[in-house]
């Protein structure tokens, strides 16, 4: 079974020395797949097996560019639970900060769109990211 690997260069977002990070995202079981496979257009069930993949992982860390300034690192958290309709809270933490904390309450399958968005993010070579999609719901803003 094939991982998916990105690297993303700390010291590109925090100024330091030369340290790369690399996270691999092993795809989920045709099984755990087949599970959330009917709440997805056909054209995104490709990325599923690595969506499902990095929700298992239950984190990441990513950036998030702001025009006309430097991008803002993250770590983004959530419990992984096992079907589709479960209610997952997603936390998202900027620059380390506490009160740089954001969290939101959605059901599984709509995060893990979220993550489809993020795998495709990573496949096209950029540090991993949500929609602005996602961040409109995170901030509440979604109306």
């Amino acid at each position: 079974m094939a991982t998916l690997s990105y690297s993303l260069c700390i010291n590109e977002i925090l100024k330091l020395p030369e340290i790369r990070m690399t996270t691999d995202i092993t795809p989920a079981s045709p099984g755990e797949v087949a599970v959330y496979a009917p709440y997805y257009a056909v054209g995104r069930r490709p990325l599923l097996p690595l969506a499902v993949g990095l929700y298992k992982q239950k984190n990441f860390e990513g950036r998030r560019d702001i025009e006309g300034d430097e991008a803002v690192p993250f770590v983004a958290t959530w419990p992984a639970l096992p079907l589709p309709s479960d209610l997952t809270v997603c936390q998202v933490q900027f620059r380390q900060e506490a009160e740089l904390t954001y969290e939101m309450s959605l059901s599984n399958f709509e995060f893990i769109d979220y993550l489809i968005d993020v795998v495709s993010t990573i496949k096209r070579g950029q540090s991993p990211d949500f929609s602005t999609a996602f961040y409109k719901k995170l901030m509440k803003r979604d109306v």
